[in-house]
Formats: structure tokens, C-alpha cells, sequence
């Protein structure tokens, strides 16, 4: 039989497991004999299939499930090699450069989750619904790929 059972780790933290065993009382035995924490308001959550829950309340057997992005098409540009009033109309409003102490400049750019740090190098994306964030290199690279070499007006 399959179980799921609710386990305490030593960080205090609630961890999900799977297990087989013939009983309720085997699974939590093996799971205390590897170092996990089953207490029995707990047992009384295992999930032995879908037909047999023993007040299971809101655990359900479900697993990690993989998803792919959805293909869109996004505008962007590298900060660097980018002329400035180029750059400027591109973010509008919504971004200015900051110079650090260290005469390094970054663009603050205000984004619907607080404002982001961009540095010089990082691309600077504008998003389906017209927001604008910052983007690594290495990670844009790995995520985007160009369409054209054309100017998208």
C-alpha cells in the first residue's frame, strides 16, 4: 500500500513523504527509524489510495508536476550596448540610472513588486503587458532567443 504522511524535520519544517508499506504502523516505524518525526494526529492523515482517507483533510496524493512556458514574444535590450536616449524611450518612465559611490551606474527600474536593481550588462525586458524588469545575461541567454535583427515598430 501507498502512503502519504506528513513528517516533522529537524528544522521544524512539515515534509510530505510517500512511502509503501503493508500498514500505517510500518510506515510510521520506518519513517522514525530515519531520523523523521511522525506524531499520531499525523498517522491519522495518512492517505492509503484515494478511497481510504482517514480524515485527511486538505493532503491529497499529488506529486511535482513539470510545466513549460508559455511561448511569448517580448521586447529587449542590452543596457550596454544600447545609445541612451534609445534606452530612455524604451523604459519610459518607469526606470532612471542611479551612479554609486563607486561611480558604477545601475538602473532602478519600478516594477509592480517593488523596484529592481539593473546593472550595466543585464537586459532590460519589456514584458506582454508592458512592463519593464531587469534580466541577467546568462539567464536571458539561456531563455530567449532572437526572432529578427529588426527593429520591431
Amino acid at each position: 500500500m501507498k502512503f502519504l504522511v506528513k513528517t516533522h524535520g529537524r528544522s521544524g519544517l512539515i515534509h510530505p513523504v510517500y512511502i509503501e508499506a503493508d500498514s500505517a504502523d510500518i510506515a510510521k516505524a520506518d519513517l522514525t527509524d530515519i531520523g523523521l518525526e511522525v506524531d499520531d494526529e499525523d498517522i491519522s492523515q495518512i492517505i492509503e489510495g484515494v478511497s481510504d482517507r482517514r480524515n485527511s483533510e486538505s493532503i491529497k496524493p499529488t506529486g511535482i508536476k513539470r510545466y513549460k512556458k508559455v511561448p511569448v514574444i517580448v521586447e529587449a535590450i542590452d543596457w550596454v550596448n544600447t545609445p541612451l536616449d534609445i534606452l530612455f524611450e524604451f523604459v519610459g518612465d518607469k526606470a532612471g540610472i542611479e551612479v554609486r559611490d563607486d561611480d558604477t551606474a545601475v538602473m532602478i527600474i519600478n516594477t509592480k513588486e517593488g523596484d529592481m536593481t539593473a546593472d550595466e550588462g543585464d537586459y532590460i525586458i519589456k514584458g506582454v503587458e508592458g512592463e519593464i524588469y531587469p534580466c541577467k545575461p546568462g539567464i536571458f541567454k539561456k531563455t530567449y532567443e532572437a526572432l529578427c535583427h529588426e527593429d520591431p515598430k
